[in-house]
């Protein structure tokens, strides 16, 4: 059963109303600040309002419902007296969908009451498909982009093992040169221990390093960062330096002055690796 709101200072209107919506369920009430009341504990589907009331009128208290977004879908019914083209017109302009003159006549107040509850039941359903597609629809945004982040991930093992492949390789030459001499007596010195493992030490910071960018990668961060965009293409460019070398890729930066612009790192970084891996 619907649900409809009667506001009307005359107990006189508000009695016919009564016999007239046997068919509802109807809340009557004489002030406009007792149905914005009502209105915060009770779901209603359409509003009959007066509009010479004491304290405040039909006008201010449809403008109030209007401005709360919990009631502004409501329909509202002037019912008055005042025939006025003025009030008519104000009435339509702050959010009416019709409008009654008193004394109302049963058919005439019925059949308006069923067309605007019938079209505030299709505006809800349709809100409400409109309100499931756009879930839908983030749900799916969602869903690629941990799919896109999945992939992402997967490229970047990827450029990790290509980076780490000339450093591994460097310290395992670096070690068996020093066992290579030690095994055959050959002079060890001080001092070619002290630079094999520097040498090694500077190859291990370059591991950390690529461990670190693969870290920053992947932060969930979604902040928008005053970032140069220079020094982040060059990063990127660093992290899969082994891979272009092997396939023969050369990129050129052509930037020569530094660019702030505010963005998300992360995305950017993303973005720019699947330019690479296209090329």
């Amino acid at each position: 059963m619907k649900t409809i709101l009667a506001v009307d200072d005359t107990s006189i209107n508000l009695d016919i109303l009564l016999e007239y919506l046997k068919d509802y369920n109807l809340i009557i009430t004489t002030s406009g600040y007792q149905a914005l009341e009502i209105l915060k504990e009770n779901r209603v589907d359409l509003i009959l309002l007066d509009i010479v009331m004491p304290n405040i009128d039909g006008f201010e208290t449809c403008i109030k419902i209007k401005s709360n977004p919990l009631t502004k879908e409501i329909p509202i019914i002037f019912i008055t007296a005042k025939k006025d083209e003025q009030s008519i017109e104000k009435a339509y302009d702050i959010g009416g969908v019709d409008y009654v003159t008193k004394p109302f006549m049963k058919k005439e107040l019925l059949s308006r009451i069923n067309t605007h509850l019938k079209l505030y039941e299709q505006n809800q359903f349709l809100m409400k498909k409109i309100e499931q597609e756009t879930q839908k629809r983030v749900e799916q945004q969602k869903l690629f982009e941990k799919q896109s982040k999945l992939a992402a991930m997967g490229e970047m093992v990827d450029a990790i093992a290509h980076q780490w492949k000339q450093p591994l390789s460097i310290i395992n030459i670096l070690s068996s040169n020093l066992e290579l001499k030690s095994n055959y007596m050959e002079c060890v010195t001080k001092e070619i221990i002290e630079q094999t493992n520097n040498d090694i030490i500077e190859q291990v910071e370059h591991l950390t390093q690529t461990i670190n960018e693969f870290r920053n990668f992947f932060k969930a961060d979604i902040q928008l960062k005053n970032t140069n965009i220079k020094e982040l293409i060059s990063s990127v460019i660093k992290l899969n330096e082994s891979m272009l070398v092997e396939n023969e890729i050369e990129v050129i930066v052509n930037c020569k002055d530094d660019i702030f612009y505010n963005l998300n790192q992360n995305e950017f970084k993303h973005i720019f690796i699947n330019i690479i891996n296209n090329s």
